[in-house]
């Protein structure tokens, strides 16, 4: 137990030394400008504008992350999401233009994805044949139209488009299977399939983490224990898929969770 505290405890002060040396988006100081912490040479102070973390503008360039955008006319370009921006006739995903985009009716859905009347877009890239009616963005993973479930953009082979649902940024379920990451969840049953925390899933047969069956594992007193990979149930407890040995379930008290700065 001492060695797991000790263990979150570097972690926190990790994250905490990265933060301070490599703070995200654009800063200014007097008449400096940062990007994270590379100083950025030739803007207009007068006019210098962050639009979000990742854009910024002067009377004279558009810059994503630091970096000026080629060709593109500060004084019509607007910002419509993280990585999304627009000028009179061109969308932009990052730095990169978004070819046959409808600037009129272009709409960002959340992740990576967006549509406008004629396409549904996954990146700069066109996602073939979806239906932009009817597509919807669950996370950068899953997602579906009327027609097909997609996963990173690729449609997902057998998968039923209409019961189709996302559970989390790992799991999907349809009528008739589970889905971990796209792959099947073998033994598992959609049914009474069900997310338990971020880690731990179970349906009224098995214990699942990541995916896979958490052997031994005893569904009927399966507990999760906080939210950061410790369970246990009558027999044992487990730090994601490892029984500890000589932890007693009844006596079992996890660690604090860790307190992560960003």
């Amino acid at each position: 137990m001492k060695k797991i505290i000790i263990f979150l405890i570097t972690g926190v002060m990790l994250c905490a030394f990265q933060e301070l040396r490599y703070p995200s988006g654009y800063r200014i100081s007097g008449d400096r400008v940062f990007y994270t912490y590379i100083e950025l040479a030739g803007m207009d102070m007068e006019t210098f504008e962050i639009l979000n973390e990742r854009y910024a503008k002067d009377k004279n360039a558009v810059y994503f992350e630091g970096k000026v955008i080629e060709n593109l006319n500060p004084g019509d370009f607007i910002v419509i999401g993280d990585f999304f921006g627009k000028s009179k006739d061109k969308v932009y995903i990052s730095n990169r233009i978004i070819d046959n985009a409808d600037v009129h009716s272009f709409v960002t859905l959340g992740n990576s994805y967006s549509k406008d009347r004629n396409h549904v877009f996954f990146g700069a890239e066109i996602l073939k044949n979806a239906d932009p009616v009817t597509f919807t963005a669950f996370n950068n993973k899953y997602s579906k139209d009327k027609n097909s479930v997609y996963f990173w953009g690729e449609v997902m082979s057998g998968a039923d488009a209409v019961t189709f649902e996302c559970l989390n940024d790992e799991y999907g379920r349809d009528k008739n299977k589970v889905y971990y990451n796209k792959r099947e969840v073998k033994k598992a049953e959609s049914a009474t399939f069900q997310i338990l925390n971020g880690i731990f899933a179970k349906d009224k047969n098995h214990v699942y983490v990541s995916g896979g069956i958490l052997e031994k594992a005893d569904v009927k007193t399966f507990q999760v224990l906080g939210n950061y990979g410790y369970a246990k149930d009558k027999r044992y407890v487990y730090n994601y898929k490892k029984i500890l040995d000589g932890e007693k379930p009844a006596d079992f008290v996890p660690p604090p969770e860790p307190v992560i700065m960003y």
